[in-house]
């Protein structure tokens, strides 16, 4: 056996991890290629997410509706009661005009896992059918509808990715508005928080992405936002202040 044997396991598993990275890199290049298709077909490759990666050992799915409002729940399959267990409100990405609770319950569903949570996962309205601000009233009267249900708001956090970022913080908006409780906090991942798309880093850093393109964002934006100011704090939380909100994990 040679004395650097010990080394070559590392080694083999860093290469197998960026090949894997790299192939995840050409899927998502890929399907971002598709953008051109008709909008129903966007929708069914994003939501074809679950035969791609599906839902992983120890967790459960379920469909459920709130009021009206379509969304799925995700939960540990070891927990013991989980009507005690804590809430994570989820709102998916697709730029505000795809995506659903299947094309993410991949995520949502780890997600369950990892926080040893439930996890409700929101079919909020999509443009150009439902055009700003009805992804945030979507939103809003999904956290209403936990409130109501007896969620106490310090055991509720919200999460999303992408524009599902954007929109949990525009829903933390609107429910600061309305006077409601505050959740315990929000975990964003990558949020979409500007709808203006001027942001320098769409040029600077347009090599190193592999999805998103500074004319297709626009394009998605100007769907959602139907000739609604892009600078509007509840389509844009960039503009808006931060006081009396509660605290928020950003993962870039």
């Amino acid at each position: 056996m040679s004395m650097d044997s010990g080394k070559d396991a590392p080694d083999a598993a860093m290469k197998s991890a960026a090949h894997g990275i790299e192939a995840l890199k050409a899927l998502v290049r890929e399907r971002s290629r598709r953008g051109a298709l008709p909008l129903a077909e966007r929708r069914a490759v994003m939501d074809a997410n679950t035969e791609v990666f599906p839902v992983p050992a120890g967790a459960a799915v379920e469909e459920t509706g709130l009021g009206g409002l379509a969304a799925e729940w995700a939960w540990p399959l070891d927990a013991q009661d989980t009507g005690a267990l804590p809430v994570l409100l989820y709102f998916h990405g697709g730029g505000y005009v795809i995506g659903s609770p299947r094309s993410h319950r991949h995520l949502t569903s780890r997600l369950a896992l990892a926080a040893h949570a439930r996890v409700l996962s929101v079919d909020y309205a999509l443009a150009p059918e439902a055009p700003f601000p009805a992804a945030v009233e979507d939103g809003l009267k999904a956290y209403l509808w936990l409130l109501d249900q007896g969620h106490a708001p310090q055991r509720i956090a919200l999460g999303g990715d992408s524009a599902g970022g954007g929109l949990a913080v525009a829903v933390l908006l609107a429910a600061r508005a309305r006077g409601l409780p505050m959740p315990a906090g929000a975990a964003l991942i990558s949020p979409w928080t500007d709808l203006t798309c001027e942001a320098r880093s769409y040029e600077t850093q347009a090599a190193l992405d592999p999805m998103i393109t500074q004319p297709a964002i626009k394009e998605m934006a100007s769907t959602y936002l139907a000739g609604a100011d892009p600078r509007d704090p509840l389509a844009s939380p960039l503009f808006a202040g931060l006081a009396g909100w509660p605290p928020l994990f950003i993962q870039d």
